[in-house]
């Protein structure tokens, strides 16, 4: 098995959190704290991951004086042809790049974070937390913290490119327009189109720590028969390594996949209508980007009618 990446984040996260990072379960892997668990509120006891293990953070490796560079593409498009007659074909395209200048470097690593996540979910606190925040985002899964990068005294150059085109084009029949058609004719046709672009880049340099890569398990709610009127029970469980893949700004990425080995992409608008449509195939139109399997429908309760099954 490959080993698993560490995500550039799309803003770095202040050293102040480093010590309650490790084990929370994040919706998202390139902004953590948009809808994470476990979360204490303002004046209620803190239940924080480090709280109910002390000694969860592990000891550091350190590199020095890093220079590092990173960039992902990725193209997107759907091409959509009604009766011969008329189609209809979107692209974009999306570029992103970081270059990173640092003194030092911190790498943290959970080992056997399994143990560490079935330890954690004995705690009523984070147990309620967690299951709290699978329950009310769909798909029911996120990822697990399993470790992180930081930097000191870091320059970053941050740069980014999008790239669109649209086209419409129409086919008249001859024989629609004329009784019979001469021979020899051809049809008539026209079409609009048109595109975009855009460039930024950024500069920024920090002399604090500040937590910039992060590195995942899946996590998610696992459901079993049950001879309760519920019918099933829901359980949080945590699955492989996140991977990161071509498009994903990454360090620790897979250069080479295994074509047989597929994996939902929810970060792509295209999957999640494919995934509600039933379609368990790859999409051609839009790439390597975007890739339907493992799903397998079972008999659920009304409010969790499908059964997603990680590999």
């Amino acid at each position: 098995m490959a080993e698993s990446s560490f995500f550039i984040l799309d803003q770095p996260i202040s050293a102040t959190e480093i010590k309650s990072f490790m084990c929370r379960v994040v919706v998202s892997t390139t902004s953590p704290l948009t809808q994470f668990a476990p979360f204490s509120l303002p004046g209620t006891p803190s239940h924080n991951t480090n709280d109910i293990i002390p000694s969860i953070l592990p000891e550091p490796s350190l590199s020095t004086s890093i220079k590092a560079f990173r960039k992902a593409a990725r193209e997107r498009g759907v091409s959509v042809k009604l009766a011969n007659l008329i189609s209809f074909d979107v692209t974009r395209n999306e570029e992103q790049s970081r270059t990173l200048e640092s003194e030092s470097v911190k790498r943290y690593v959970l080992p056997n974070p399994e143990h560490y996540f079935e330890e954690l979910m004995k705690n009523e606190n984070y147990s309620r937390d967690v299951r709290a925040l699978l329950e009310k985002i769909w798909p029911r899964h996120a990822y697990l913290v399993t470790g992180f990068l930081t930097a000191t005294k870091s320059a970053w150059k941050i740069g980014g490119s999008q790239n669109s085109k649209t086209a419409l084009k129409a086919t008249v029949p001859v024989s629609t327009v004329l009784p019979a058609a001469a021979a020899g004719a051809v049809d008539t046709g026209g079409g609009l189109g048109g595109s975009s672009s855009s460039q930024q880049s950024d500069e920024r340099a920090v002399a604090e720590e500040e937590i910039f890569a992060v590195r995942y398990s899946a996590a998610r709610l696992s459901y079993k028969p049950s001879a309760s009127k519920t019918l099933f029970t829901s359980n949080p469980t945590i699955g492989p390594p996140k991977r990161a893949k071509a498009y994903h700004l990454a360090f620790g990425r897979d250069e080479e996949e295994d074509e047989d080995e597929e994996e939902i992409d929810w970060d792509s608008d295209d999957a999640l209508e494919q995934f509600k449509a039933g379609s368990v195939k790859k999409n051609q139109s839009t790439g390597a980007d975007v890739i339907i399997s493992g799903i397998e429908t079972d008999e659920l309760p009304e409010d969790r009618d499908m059964l997603i099954v990680y590999d």
